[in-house]
């Protein structure tokens, strides 16, 4: 039986609470990922990295999923 593609997601950096925990964490929606299991993917989270760590994770993916991350407060860039 053919293995199912590794589908790699980029996740972001934000802010997170919860029970006791109160740090940075890489995040992404769910439904990012369930999109991927319904299609017959098997979804890897890629958290923000070093990128000459980039290429070798990249290198054994199947395909990638750019997911963006928070929305930009406008001000950030003078808008």
């Amino acid at each position: 039986m053919p293995q199912p593609p590794l589908i790699g997601i980029t996740t972001y950096l934000a802010h997170a609470q919860w029970g006791e925990w109160d740090l940075p964490a890489a995040v992404l929606p769910a439904a990012y990922a369930d999109c991927v299991r319904a299609s017959g993917g098997r979804a890897v989270l890629l958290p923000p990295d070093a990128p000459e760590a980039a290429a070798d994770v990249v290198g054994r993916l199947d395909a990638i999923v750019l997911a963006g991350g928070e929305d930009l407060d406008p001000a950030l860039y003078g808008a």
